[in-house]
């Protein structure tokens, strides 16, 4: 519908997205940075083609969810694939193997967070490392963040963008509400 609260339906669904991640996650963002679109595959194509161009490199841990392979292929970037480790059962970022796959036609970092399919909620840490070799290599983080809500007793989700504003500079966020209200 059009209007919501005497709202434009886009600015009532920024307004609503940024106080449940306040509220559920403590990250304090701006409305006029959300642009609600119609599903996460076009969220990922559309950052894909604004930040890269083709024969850009797009690093992407996996095993990942396959639109992710698609929007790479289709938009002409070369898929830069970062294996995620299996230590004792749980799926861990080589964060050093991350920086040597960074060449000079790196342009993306695609995160899934939590990763889909291994469930992995990636620590602060991690999330700060991830951020800090996007800055430094002047990188865009493109985080899928849609399962947020989804994640194994004792985890939490930290949205990348939450980190530093510096870290937010370098993140596009993607999120929806139909993984946690499906």
């Amino acid at each position: 519908y059009p209007r919501r609260n005497g709202l434009a339906a886009g600015t009532a669904v920024a307004d609503a997205f940024v106080k449940r991640m306040r509220d559920q996650f403590g990250w304090q963002n701006d409305p006029d940075l959300v642009l609600p679109i119609a599903d996460l595959v076009q969220g990922t194509y559309a950052p894909l083609c604004a930040f890269s161009e083709p024969d850009d490199g797009i690093i992407l841990q996996t095993p990942a969810y396959p639109p992710f392979y698609d929007a790479i292929k289709n938009t002409g970037r070369r898929l830069i694939k970062q294996q995620l480790v299996d230590r004792d059962g749980r799926y861990q970022l080589d964060l050093a193997e991350l920086e040597r796959l960074i060449d000079e036609t790196t342009k993306i970092v695609v995160l899934c967070n939590p990763h889909n399919p291994t469930g992995r909620a990636f620590s602060k840490d991690d999330l700060i490392a991830v951020g800090n070799l996007a800055i430094k290599h002047d990188l865009i983080v493109v985080s899928d963040e849609i399962h947020a809500d989804l994640v194994f007793d004792d985890n939490r989700h930290i949205p990348l963008a939450s980190l530093s504003p510096e870290i937010a500079a370098h993140t596009v966020t993607l999120n929806s509400a139909t993984k946690s209200f499906n």
